[in-house]
């Protein structure tokens, strides 16, 4: 799985996003085996990318996304959403880790073809 971060662009209006300058076009390599390995990679390394971009020499960004694709295909695998918080200025994760895994989302996440 290829790991990207991409943050809330401040000159896109309507919430554009761009790849994060600060930790490149790719971010990491990690080589997955199973859905569990997927949301736990997202997971540790989304937490690890809001502790980067909470140092105080870092830009101010309102959010990111940490963006998993397969490396052979491209194909979206996982994605973590964290914004940064009015109240504190620290990140919060928006949600769950998300997975491409079928079977791990509920009957009400799923979008009818």
């Amino acid at each position: 799985m290829l790991l990207s971060v991409w943050v809330a662009s401040r000159t896109v209006v309507n919430g554009g996003w761009r790849t994060c300058d600060q930790l490149g076009p790719l971010m990491s390599e990690e080589m997955i085996r199973t859905c569990d390995e997927i949301r736990a990679v997202v997971g540790a390394q989304s937490r690890f990318v809001a502790r980067v971009l909470s140092a105080p020499q870092a830009p101010i960004y309102r959010g990111f996304r940490l963006v998993g694709r397969r490396k052979d295909t491209g194909e979206l695998v996982g994605l973590a959403e964290w914004t940064r918080s009015l109240e504190t200025g620290e990140f919060v994760a928006n949600a769950d880790v998300f997975s491409a895994c079928p079977w791990e989302h509920k009957e009400d996440q799923l979008i009818a073809a």
